[in-house]
């Protein structure tokens, strides 16, 4: 994807079909990680309110030279307790889903097509997602990103680093740390975290694509270290880490193009 100094046009939407895996921990503190390879369908959709790339799904509501205001979403993977010694006898961790607004501020980078960065804060919705769909709390992210358009080894690249502290209301911890009396035992004493501080996230991604060639690689830090739950038995580490990567074909797209201008804070 080369940089160049006048607005670009791309089709309204691309399908991309590939594959990819991912290693992380079963929950922020965890001290166990699993490895998952998979298949997958990637959708671009360039719209101007709905967007689709390889950051994710979001509508756009509202924006201006410097703010933006759209969707963000965010969730977990399912862990079975009976693989993890934390949570053994305890119920399953369902998968969860998270959605909520993200307000949007461009701290520097206007009218640069190869660099940003923002402040962003979403505010999402926690919602488990297993026999049943139910409401386990807020999380809120604020957090600064930067982003940049650069030559690695004489192919364009595009670099994501993002990184702030995360809260969570007190449902949303109990969710992943809480301990019930039906739950202790002498290893693991019953426990109820508050509402608070979650500890610090860390972010980074790099992308490439050519034609229709794309790989996007992906890694992020979690450190609980001081957070509110930082002394539940179900915690057993003050860190993790993430990683992951995607390799795609682009095999569908529209004829239809429509205009876009560069980086995309």
């Amino acid at each position: 994807m080369a940089v160049t100094a006048h607005a670009d046009r791309e089709p309204l939407w691309e399908i991309a079909l590939g594959g990819g895996a991912l290693t992380l921990p079963d929950y922020r503190g965890s001290g166990r990680s699993n490895t998952y390879a998979y298949p997958f369908v990637l959708p671009y959709y360039r719209g101007e309110v709905l967007k689709s790339d390889e950051n994710g799904i979001r509508g756009l509501f509202f924006e201006s030279d410097r703010i933006k205001l759209d969707v963000s979403l965010d969730g977990t993977v399912p862990a079975a307790s009976s693989d993890d010694p934390a949570r053994h006898g305890m119920d399953d961790l369902d998968p969860t889903f998270q959605i909520g607004p993200m307000f949007r501020y461009l701290v520097w980078g206007r009218g640069n097509r190869n660099r940003s960065l923002s402040l962003d804060l979403p505010v999402r919705a926690a919602f488990a997602v297993g026999s049943s769909f139910k409401h386990i709390g807020y999380t809120a992210y604020p957090h600064l990103t930067y982003r940049q358009d650069l030559d690695l080894l004489g192919r364009d690249w595009r670099i994501r680093l993002s990184g702030g502290p995360m809260f969570g209301s007190e449902s949303h911890h109990d969710y992943f740390y809480r301990v019930s009396g039906r739950d202790a035992r002498p290893d693991r004493p019953v426990y109820d975290p508050d509402a608070g501080y979650g500890g610090v996230r860390l972010i980074g991604t790099l992308y490439h694509r050519r034609g229709d060639f794309l790989v996007n690689l992906y890694a992020m830090y979690d450190s609980v270290e001081g957070a509110v739950f930082h002394d539940s038995p179900l915690v057993r580490r003050d860190s993790g880490a993430t990683f992951g990567f995607l390799v795609s074909w682009f095999l569908f797209k529209s004829d239809r193009t429509v205009e876009t201008q560069g980086l995309d804070w």
